[in-house]
């Protein structure tokens, strides 16, 4: 199975760039989308790389700097209510509205699962849903840089994940083991900068990227990009079905088997992908 989806996507994520020494990645992935010409009808911000906050102001900055005209839905802090969600909202509302329609839409979530859990305690229309891709997720320790890494989207707010993982959602896992293949060296990783930015902003996102090498050496894992690839470049993935189960042990960001049937996307095309890349954010004018 691939996805060639050519409807709406809902991007829900913990934007933190141009934040000192915070994550980039969920607004290169929003960028991939766009440059491809994905429906992006509004965005969700979430916690995660960041308070809600941050995020929000984090990602209200970066449309400014960028010229983007999109929605921005806020979420609520760990903790927070459902009833006090407006990204919940609007992702229910929208679920309506789409499924009035006969369409589906997809919910690309590269941030906690917050919003999502919250959406379906306040009436979500799963059936409006096509799939739900998530970022996330470990199924062995993650090895990186010489270090073991925790895992973050899933296991911070692992009562919201369990609420996805025993839903009727239907769910794709990027895990961070398998994004962890492609990591991007430096030349093309500020190529994706210069491409979309320049000035301050681009400074900023470059000083992230040489925080990062200097942390963790030069192979740079942009995780929630390659993550949206899946959606609009089928060529360099496949889906395999797997299964899930709710649990603890995604306290620690584990997924483990169990009876609701997920699948699981695999790189098969790492040199597709990189061109891919290559030619999305080229330079020539």
């Amino acid at each position: 199975m691939v996805i060639n989806h050519k409807g709406p996507v809902v991007v829900n994520f913990d934007n933190t760039a141009g934040v000192p020494e915070r994550d980039c990645d969920d607004l290169l992935a929003l960028e991939y989308l766009r440059r491809r010409g994905a429906e992006l009808p509004f965005v969700l911000t979430s916690f995660g790389n960041h308070k809600e906050a941050i995020v929000y102001e984090a990602t209200k900055e970066s449309f400014k700097e960028l010229g983007y005209s999109l929605p921005i839905y806020r979420g609520v802090e760990l903790g927070g209510l459902a009833e006090e969600n407006e990204a919940a909202k609007m992702l229910v509302k929208y679920s309506k509205e789409i499924l009035d329609k006969n369409k589906k839409f997809y919910i690309l979530s590269l941030g906690s699962t917050t919003n999502i859990a919250h959406a379906l305690e306040l009436g979500l229309e799963v059936k409006a849903v096509a799939g739900v891709v998530l970022m996330g997720g470990i199924t062995s320790p993650l090895e990186f840089a010489n270090r073991v890494m925790d895992e973050l989207n899933f296991s911070c707010d692992y009562k919201s994940s369990n609420i996805l993982f025993s839903s009727d959602l239907p769910l794709i896992f990027l895990t961070a083991n398998e994004l962890k293949k492609i990591p991007l060296d430096k030349s093309l990783t500020f190529q994706i900068v210069d491409s979309i930015s320049d000035g301050d902003f681009a400074k900023r996102l470059k000083e992230w990227f040489e925080y990062h090498i200097e942390v963790y050496g030069d192979e740079i894992i942009i995780w929630d990009m390659i993550t949206a690839m899946v959606l609009t470049f089928p060529e360099a993935f496949s889906l395999e079905k797997g299964t899930i189960s709710s649990g603890d042990q995604v306290k620690k960001g584990f997924l483990y088997e169990g009876d609701k049937e997920v699948f699981y996307g695999r790189i098969i095309n790492k040199d597709k992908l990189i061109e891919e890349l290559k030619n999305i954010f080229t330079l020539e004018k």
